[in-house]
């Protein structure tokens, strides 16, 4: 399950649904899935269309520290793929539990500074872009029904093995007053868009130049913590190199929800 590699997979580095938690907590922790359904267009190359579905789910804990400091560990991780393409495999499942990442909550008590506890992966790597990158949004103070604001999310990474940018315009309205799983929460909806570059050094080089649109509810508790939320993106990806004779198209659809544990 190498999740960024040549065509297959490529859409899972977006935005993941924002989470928000007070930073007075001690340790949270989250459930996430991850469903994906993925089309690479081969027929440039005269092999049609190629289909891969996935589903990744597993656990994190944050614990956060009164500096402002947080850890991150990735507690399980499990998953299964169909159709063509790079498949999910135990092996690599099992060689991403334990990950642990490191950050601080920045002036609008978004996620900051991220940065794994070792030379990561390509699919801790990728899971990190899903999940971890886009986690506690900027809420304002006092927001509540009504209320509309937004916020850009930018960042860089680097691996032995490419490098990738991205930039996320994301746009917040408040719908009001609600419950989540029987606790009194406010209803946030979230509208993105999203540009990435990414380069790979496989196959001799690729390029891969993408786009993505958002939507999406988030779940706000009356202390400020996030408590759960789904959002669904639809994203295009180009894929280029020397060595291929046209570029590849990507697109996918891909749906993630985040879930507060009791």
């Amino acid at each position: 399950m190498q999740l960024r590699h040549a065509t297959p997979a490529l859409v899972l580095s977006l935005l993941a649904l924002p989470v928000f938690s007070s930073p007075d907590s001690t340790t949270d922790r989250y459930h996430f899935e991850i469903e994906m359904a993925q089309v690479t267009d081969l027929s440039e190359l005269g092999q049609g269309e190629m289909e891969l579905t996935l589903h990744l789910a597993g656990e994190l804990s944050l614990a956060f520290a009164e500096d402002s400091g947080i850890t991150i560990v990735l507690d399980t991780m499990t998953g299964s793929s169909e159709g063509q393409g790079l498949q999910v495999t135990e092996e690599t499942l099992a060689t991403l539990i334990g990950t642990t990442w490191t950050a601080v909550l920045d002036d609008k008590g978004r996620l900051s500074d991220l940065r794994a506890d070792s030379a990561s992966s390509q699919a801790a790597t990728q899971l990190e872009g899903i999940v971890l990158r886009g986690m506690f949004p900027y809420i304002p103070p006092g927001a509540s029904a009504g209320d509309t604001w937004a916020d850009t999310l930018s960042y860089s990474s680097s691996t032995a093995s490419g490098s990738r940018e991205s930039t996320t315009y994301i746009e917040y309205t408040a719908l009001g007053d609600t419950t989540y799983h029987g606790i009194e929460a406010m209803a946030v909806e979230a509208a993105s868009t999203a540009t990435s570059t990414s380069y790979q050094d496989a196959q001799g080089g690729l390029d891969m130049d993408g786009t993505s649109t958002g939507t999406g509810l988030l779940y706000i508790g009356s202390d400020g913590k996030y408590l759960g939320g789904v959002r669904q993106v639809e994203s295009e990806v180009e894929v280029s190199g020397p060595q291929l004779p046209a570029v590849i198209p990507v697109t996918a659809n891909t749906t993630i929800t985040l879930e507060l544990l009791p």
